[in-house]
């Protein structure tokens, strides 16, 4: 179980990056924007099997510009 959510958390956070780069150079005009990820990991405890789990990550935009995602997926 710990195997699987850390392969979906390392998902989340390259999809999240991939996006940020491919919008960050259609910007022109005032910056850029800059994706921060201040916590890029998180352990989730032991639960038994089908229990559905949430967690925050927070990500902030270090940029001169705002910064977009469009789309995020887990799989």
């Amino acid at each position: 179980m710990k195997k699987n959510n850390g392969l979906i958390i390392f998902t989340v956070l390259s999809l999240l990056a991939l996006s940020v780069g491919a919008f960050a150079s259609e910007s022109g005009v005032g910056g850029k924007p800059s994706a921060f990820f201040p916590v890029t990991l998180f352990e989730f405890a032991p639960v038994p099997e089908g229990t559905v789990i949430e967690h925050d990550y927070p990500v902030r935009n270090r940029g001169t510009a705002d910064l977009e995602i469009f789309r995020i997926s887990s799989d």
